[in-house]
């Protein structure tokens, strides 16, 4: 079971409320530290997750840490694991694996993205060209006389 935990004084103080990391009352006249009723519930034993859920992924599947394609090979047959690509691999070495992953069908949990390299066309104007232009814009046009 899984329970948002509140920070002390979480109600009375924007700035307590922003985040979702808890922090233990430690106050010496704490009513929160002393469990005491109609206070919000502090992190304890016993809000833990079932023992069959521990240590899995969110999607249910076990995580497995890949750093080679020997490793992810090894993962082919278990419908129960993913991998997840080691994080110091290199871009080169994550597009390769990532690709294998596919073809061998099993999941990757943080498969690399491929990055979409810029055209020349969408190329930002400098700042020389970009001045130049509207004034070029302005002295074609006509002005309307006044009646």
């Amino acid at each position: 079971m899984s329970k948002n935990f509140k920070k002390q004084e979480y109600h009375r103080y924007k700035r307590v409320g922003k985040t979702d990391v808890w922090r233990k009352p430690r106050g010496r006249h704490s009513k929160m530290r002393e469990h005491r009723k109609g206070n919000p519930p502090v992190v304890d034993a016993g809000y833990g997750k079932d023992a069959s859920e521990r240590f899995l992924h969110p999607s249910g599947l076990i995580d497995v840490l890949v750093r080679t394609e020997k490793e992810l090979v090894l993962l082919k047959g278990k419908k129960d694991s993913g991998a997840r690509l080691y994080s110091k691999l290199s871009a080169k070495s994550k597009l390769a694996l990532t690709a294998k992953a596919k073809e061998l069908g099993i999941t990757v949990f943080n498969p690399a993205k491929v990055k979409k390299k810029k055209t020349a066309e969408a190329k930002p104007k400098g700042k020389a060209e970009a001045k130049a232009e509207p004034k070029a814009e302005a002295k074609a046009e006509p002005k309307e006389e006044k009646k």
